[in-house]
């Protein structure tokens, strides 16, 4: 359409209309659309149409209803166009005429007539079809405008067409999601369906219509995964469909009929086509229901005086019923992970509600059916696919026990074997032992406990595989674990009844014996012997015949031994009657001498005749039983007294000659005879301990070995025999080391200690649930018990010696690599030693031998061996510890000092990857050889520092920043530390002015290149150098000046360097990040360095240069670097002149008060100047830091950013006020004093503005900035007690916390009270309140003024603040009891305890007038009872002058 005809129709107001009424769009070919037309007749101001908005809207919202239907891209609801032109008509028009109505009146009839609730439902059911939208743009525009027209057209909309429209979102949710738009637009429908459904009176049909066309979606939409902020946009989703299914309609008819909720029918039709679905909403659901029925319990249920309790038993029933109906959606045969899942948040959802009483009814065998499912898991358990619901079942189990012990006590005794069966333990497997624990100890029943889990022993198992098997698997369950049998000894020690020890006792006896005795008979018909004659057997609970396989009998008699172990030696010796203890002590030493020997003796017998047969059986037999002496034997709860059967004994160590034993015999065998030496036995301890070494030397390997720490692991074959012996070192090791001390020669001393040497510590990847060499030996060598050890101590040391002596020197030859590296591995052992535990002889030995390594393997660079480097890295960090410890290098060795340093400086690591640590200790090693050959240079002549000098050449920082450039670095550093001009030779001071002219010659042509750039952007890494080394290059220059009076002209480069690297860190491809580390630091150190240069006029101006370099590098660098920054900075101050030194508090105080030109970062550090300035202030400066503390804190109190602004500034300004207390008392003045109380105040001032979260170190740096006044100036706290009282009483009030489940105006009520940094939903803790009573308590304490004056300190008479606080402390004492009446704040009793001791020092200020007063006058009757409490807690702790 040209431009002619499209102004013919905006000629006429009656030309729009016939426009936007055609039937075609556009409505001439070729021409604007309807759209562009309404758009362009709107926004012509000057175009009069009669109500203009009202006819451009009836015709949008007849297009939006019209063509809701059509296709995405030719439909105008997903045209945003549409919905921004009925934006922009509902705002004000630009020119109002007189005619037009206010758009309230025409939008309300428009929107009466033109329905808007199906344009919702198209847009939201077709919203996530397309992609090809603009969904988020979409979104946000029809939200905002369906903010404008949803409130005045919801009003004619019923509540069916709120259903279809809650519907459809539903569906839009489900179907891809949300955004802030139709979240936006989700809260609107959700809020205004819930009000229509509340006033609807056909809530049933509501109901029915929602199960039929919109639960499906209503779940999906709930199964989404939301993002943390829309998380209320779900809970109003929520919120919809529950208020339907679960209105007090449907309710009623549901308690009534006592029928299956039709909700259960549609899930159950939902099954077959989305099962986890549906599991996954069951719980959601459940609880929910809970929830609707205990909201509702006044209407649904009975609640008369005399059926009070029957309303409760039916609210319970109602509950069960609907647990009952939604449980049987799930099939007894789904056994997977999200059925055991929905089973377990079922029976947590029927616990937390506490729904089951302990009267029968059918209801309750639905527990019982859980139960059996569970059993039905648990004989699956030891499959390793089946873990997750095994523990998941385990846990159901759990919760039914929480819910009701006694629905799980029939069936202990077919749950307790199947948890045997378990391969892998968890905390839900434990959480279950515990219940069962704290059940058997309240009912004083361990003794029926012990039963059942002999009884579980003894059953049958449905565990297909053989018994070897079956007994890794059994002692790998969580009912063997040591968690589970620590917990059972602590309960058995505690709650095992007198009356049920002799009963335990024999039938953990009788047990043991007959299942022993079957094994014996079995294995001697095994071997064709005739059997003795069968003894008359005891009658037990368990069930053991001579005919059973002897290796099952022996996984049986294991458990058993096991088991009884702990039980026998767990036995309440203590709470026993001393003739009940008697008899205790007399059965189990008999069991002991008659018993356990015997059958020690005899199973050894049977296992020494079998040679070349597998007599497993046996071995396992012999274990088990040696394993239940031993904790007879240690048992200190049973004190037995010492029994030796040298005859037995002395099989074991006979038995100890075969090598084909099985490897957890051999360690128990071992145990044994080691308890047995320390017992003074007569047995022969050299064949034990030569034996023992025999066996660590052949079977122990040091690498490429782990052991889980369980016994039952060290099966035969090559990987048991090594996991045994290292077993073996371990046990040694950890346990029997003083026995192997005092009875092994020297000889076995050396081979043992050799063994352990034999380990390498190199780092590797330890495990906690792994035992490993590497871990065995840093232990040993982190014990301080080891190294106590005379003999160990001294045979360590031999070897030592003799491992490392081969690195003497005499041997001309050049060793090889490997065998040179396999010497310096030592070095890494011997990193682990203690120095003190060196003899002097051995460590100057080592030392030496040291040096020679270092120089061998330095020969061998630069090859790429990392090997090589990190063998250097170690023998270097030797000599750094020894030398420390020694105190310096040797006073003897001063060429040789001289030599090894050169050594250092040409050594190059030849591993990239370690080349920082191999630069960092070498470092660390020059500069102690350094400042060795400097101390000495004064007596013995500089010949040898010069030699090193020498080494020092003019081109040290041309290339990358190596060991020469750091040595200089290094020793200019140690100059200027330690050795001034005067205190060396002058020919050693000449020296070095050459070496600084040859440097500086190298040097100022390319830092000159450097400050010519633009922009510093090219190789960083060299600049950086550069840097680094022309401030060494300054510092020398200065610790020079006062020994030459003519020094060569430095140029001055500072401010054009720092101001070049401002310049880089804001261009756009850089950031402080790209900078090597130190460049700024030395760039700015430069400019510090270079003020002495410049004329004494032009300081002030040089100051301020330095203010804003660091005020802009700090706000752009790191923490590291900002930390450095604060150094050089706290250095430069103290060396500053008085005038000096006053210009920059001048500079800084003006620029605090000029805040309105500071970005908030900027402030924050300037504060932190002000701070660094403050701290580290030059000599003869007080009368300037008094004058620059006032004025700091007289601009803190006049402006509220201080006070109000970004936390860290608030921080900040705490900080410094907190410094200056501590740290410089002396230098506060009574005006100072009153600015502080002054801002602490408006810190503690309530606010109706709060912080996100709570800050407590505001909180803590308040407490210690008054901590420091009460105990460094009580002067100036004497003459403000008022104001004392007032911050005191606002820190007590700042512990309230809201109460759960306060309104939102009450939230803000109680909130409206506290300080900003005080967030409602994170009140202070106990270990403030901590804080706070330390504070108060320490009110009492008498301390002196700590002040600049003529007397002396002795002259002074210590004082306590107690006498003259004492008419302010009711005040404080008012303040808590004010928190602890406030009927909508509570503090918490951990608080309460904490601010104790602080509340009883007030109560000991306070005089009984003062009490009677508070009590009288200030208090309500509440306020009377907490101070009578809190007084008689004062008065029983109070120290009355008795005792």
């Amino acid at each position: 359409m040209s431009s002619s005809a499209q102004a013919n129709i905006l000629h006429s107001s009656q030309g729009v209309v016939r426009a936007l009424k055609a039937a075609s769009d556009p409505p001439v070919v070729g021409g604007p659309s309807k759209i562009q037309i309404a758009q362009e007749a709107w926004d012509d101001p000057s175009f009069y149409v009669p109500s203009k908005a009202e006819v451009i809207a009836d015709w949008v919202l007849t297009k939006l209803l019209k063509d809701k239907s059509k296709e995405l891209l030719i439909n105008p609801i997903f045209n945003t166009h549409y919905w921004q032109l009925i934006i922009s008509l509902l705002e004000d028009p630009p020119v109002k005429h007189s005619d037009s109505r206010p758009t309230k009146t025409w939008l309300t009839s428009l929107l009466h007539r033109i329905p808007l609730g199906p344009v919702v439902v198209a847009f939201l059911t077709s919203f996530n079809i397309s992609e090809d939208i603009q969904k988020e743009e979409l979104a946000s525009v029809v939200g905002t405008c369906l903010a404008m027209l949803w409130p005045i057209a919801v009003q004619r909309m019923s509540t069916e067409i709120l259903q279809e429209c809650v519907g459809a979102l539903f569906f839009a949710v489900s179907s891809g999601g949300t955004n802030d738009g139709i979240s936006r637009i989700g809260h609107m429908i959700s809020n205004s369906y819930g009000n229509s459904l509340a006033n609807s009176s056909n809530k049933k049909k509501l109901y029915h219509s929602f199960l039929q066309s919109h639960l499906k979606s209503w779940i999906q939409s709930l199964e989404r995964s939301f993002p943390s902020h829309f998380a209320s946009l779900k809970s109003s989703i929520l919120e919809a469909g529950v208020e339907t299914i679960f209105n007090l309609d449907i309710l009623r008819q549901s308690n009534d009929s006592k029928a299956e909720h039709s909700l259960v029918e549609h899930l159950r039709s939902f099954l077959a086509e989305d099962r986890d679905l549906v599991l996954k909403i069951i719980p959601d659901l459940y609880a929910c229901y809970l929830t609707a029925i205990k909201k509702r319990r006044g209407a649904l249920f009975s609640q008369s005086s005399q059926s009070q309790l029957g309303g409760l038993e039916e609210l319970h029933e109602a509950g069960l019923r609907f647990f009952v109906s939604v449980y049987t959606l799930m099939d007894d045969s789904h056994q997977d992970y999200h059925a055991w899942d929905t089973r377990l948040l079922l029976l947590q959802t029927v616990e937390r509600a506490n729904i089951v009483d302990h009267k029968e009814t059918e209801n309750h065998l639905i527990f019982n059916q859980i139960i059996e499912l569970v059993i039905v898991a648990l004989s699956d358990g030891w499959k390793e696919d089946r873990l997750e619901c095994t523990s998941l079942a385990v846990q159901c189990l759990s919760t039914i026990a929480h819910i009701d012990h006694d629905l799980m006590l029939p069936f202990i005794s077919r749950i307790l074997p199947l948890l045997l069966q378990i391969p892998v333990p968890s905390d839900r497997h434990f959480m279950f032992f515990d219940i069962l624990l704290s059940y058997h100890t309240k009912t004083r029943s361990m003794g029926t406990l012990v039963q059942h889990l002999l009884s579980s022993i003894t059953t049958p198992t449905t565990f297909p595989k053989g018994p070897r098997e079956r007994y890794q698997l059994f002692f790998s369950s969580p009912a063997m674990d040591t968690f589970s049998l620590d917990r059972l000894s602590m309960a058995l020690q505690r709650f095992l009844t007198e009356s049920q020890c002799l009963p335990t006792i024999n039938l953990i006896f009788d047990t043991l014996k007959n299942t022993w005795e079957s094994i014996y008979s079995n294995l001697r018909q095994l071997e064709g012997e005739s059997a003795e004659s069968p003894r008359k057997k005891r009658k037990t609970m368990a069930i053991v015949t001579a005919n059973q396989n002897p290796e099952d009998l022996t996984v049986t008699y294991s458990l058993i031994s096991r088991l009884g172990s702990v039980v026998l030696s767990s036995l309440p010796m203590s709470s026993l009657s001393s003739e009940r203890l008697t008899e205790v002590r007399q059965l189990l030493d008999d069991f002991r001498a008659g018993f356990i020997y015997t059958a020690i003796s005899k199973s050894i017998k049977v296992v020494k005749k079998n040679v070349d047969t597998d007599i497993w059986s046996a071995e396992v037999t012999v274990a088990s039983t040696l394993r239940l002496l031993y904790a007879l034997d240690v048992s200190g709860n049973l004190s037995l007294p010492p029994h030796k059967d040298e005859k037995t004994m002395k099989k074991v160590v006979e038995l100890l000659e075969r090598d084909d034993l099985l490897p957890e015999l051999t360690l128990e065998l071992y145990r044994t005879l080691l308890y047995s030496l320390s017992r003074n036995t007569s047995l022969d301890h050299e064949t034990i301990i030569e034996c023992l070494l025999q066996y660590l030397e052949k079977k122990f390997t040091p690498t490429d070995v782990r052991w889980s720490t369980y016994t039952h692991h060290l099966t035969k074959g090559e990987p048991g025999r090594a996991e045994a012996a290292l077993a073996t070192l371990h046990m040694v090791i950890e346990r029997w080391l003083p026995e192997i001390d005092r009875l092994a020669s020297s000889d076995q001393l050396g081979r043992f200690l050799k063994t352990i040497m034999t380990i390498d510590p190199a780092p590797g990847c330890h495990s906690s649930q792994q035992m490993q060499p590497e871990q065995v030996l840093i232990d040993i060598l982190h014990s301080a018990q080891f190294w106590e050890f005379r003999n160990i101590q001294s045979g360590f040391l031999t070897l030592l010696d003799q491992m490392t002596g081969s690195l003497d020197t005499g041997n001309a030859k050049r060793p090889k690599l490997s065998f040179i590296l396999d010497k310096v591995s030592i070095f890494r052992c011997i990193l682990f030693f203690p120095m003190e535990y060196f003899s002097w002889q051995l460590l100057n030995g080592l030392i030496k031998r040291c040096l020679v390594a270092d120089s061998i393997l330095t020969s061998f660079l630069p090859i790429e061996n990392g090997e090589v480097t990190e063998g250097l890295i170690m023998l270097r960090v030797f000599l750094k510890r020894a030398y420390s410890y020694c105190g310096s290098v040797g006073h003897d060795a001063n060429q040789e000092s001289s030599e090894f340093l050169i050594h250092l400086l040409k050594s190059v690591p030849g591993d990239a990857d370690m080349h920082a640590g191999f630069r960092t200790v070498t470092l660390e090693l020059v500069e102690i050889y350094l400042s060795k050959l400097l101390k000495t240079s004064k007596k013995n002549g500089p010949k040898l520092i010069l030699d090193v000098l020498t080494a020092l050449t003019p081109g040290l920082f041309s290339k990358s920043m190596d060991v020469p450039a750091l040595t200089f670095i290094s020793l200019v550093d140690l100059l200027q530390r330690d050795f001034p001009p005067n205190s060396l030779p002058e020919e050693l001071v000449a020296a070095i002015w050459t070496l600084y002219d040859g440097i500086l010659a190298s040097l100022m042509p390319r830092i000159h290149s450097i400050a010519e750039q633009m922009v510093i952007k090219d190789n960083f890494e060299t600049s950086a150098h550069l840097v680094s080394g022309w401030h060494s290059l300054l510092c020398l220059q200065k610790w020079l000046a006062p020994s030459k009076t003519k020094a060569q002209p430095m140029p001055i480069i500072g401010g054009t360097l720092t101001s070049k690297l401002i310049l880089s860190l804001a261009h756009e491809n850089h950031s402080s990040k790209a900078l090597p580390d130190g460049f700024c630091v030395n760039s700015f150190a430069i400019l510090l360095q270079e003020l002495d240069l410049w004329p004494v006029a032009n300081h002030p101006q040089q100051l301020d240069i330095i203010i804003v370099v660091y005020i802009s590098l700090t706000a752009v660098v790191g923490p590291p670097v900002r930390k450095d920054l604060d150094l050089q900075l706290s250095r430069f101050c103290r060396t500053l002149v008085s005038s000096d030194y006053s210009h920059t508090l001048s500079l800084i105080s003006d620029s605090l008060s000029d805040i309105g030109h500071l970005a908030p970062d900027h402030l924050l550090h300037l504060v932190h100047l002000a701070s660094l300035a403050l701290r580290d202030h030059p000599t003869h400066s007080l009368i300037h830091v008094q004058k620059f503390t006032t004025h700091c804190i007289n601009i803190f109190n006049g402006h509220s950013v201080f006070v109000q602004g970004p936390m860290e500034l608030r921080l900040q300004v705490l900080e410094l006020v907190s410094q200056q207390c501590s740290d410089q008392p002396a230098a506060l003045r009574s005006l100072d004093a009153a600015g502080i109380w002054s801002l602490l105040f408006k810190y503690l001032a309530p606010s109706k503005v709060h912080d996100e979260d709570t800050e407590v170190n505001i909180f803590h740096k308040i407490i210690s900035t008054i901590s420091s006044l009460i105990r460094l100036r009580q002067d100036l706290v004497t003459r403000a007690l008022p104001h004392l009282g007032l911050v005191l009483g606002q820190l007590v009030l700042s512990f309230r916390g809201c109460r759960p489940n306060l309104g939102g105006k009450q939230t803000a009520l109680v909130m409206a009270t506290q300080p900003r940094w005080i967030s409602p939903t994170r009140p202070l803790a106990a270990e403030e309140a901590k804080a706070l009573g330390r504070l108060l308590e320490s009110l009492n304490i008498k301390t002196t003024v700590r002040v600049t004056t003529s007397f002396s300190h002795e002259t002074q008479k210590a004082e306590s603040l107690a006498k003259p606080f004492s008419k302010h402390a009711a005040y404080v004492l008012q303040a808590y009891i004010e928190a602890m009446n406030d009927p909508l704040c509570v503090l918490p009793l951990e608080l309460r305890k904490e601010l104790q001791p602080g509340l009883f020092a007030l109560c000991g200020m306070i005089s009984e007038h003062s009490r009677d007063s508070l009590m009288v006058s200030a208090l309500d009757a509440g306020g009377k009872t907490t101070l009578k409490a809190l007084w008689k807690e004062y008065d029983k702790q109070r120290y009355v002058g008795k005792g």
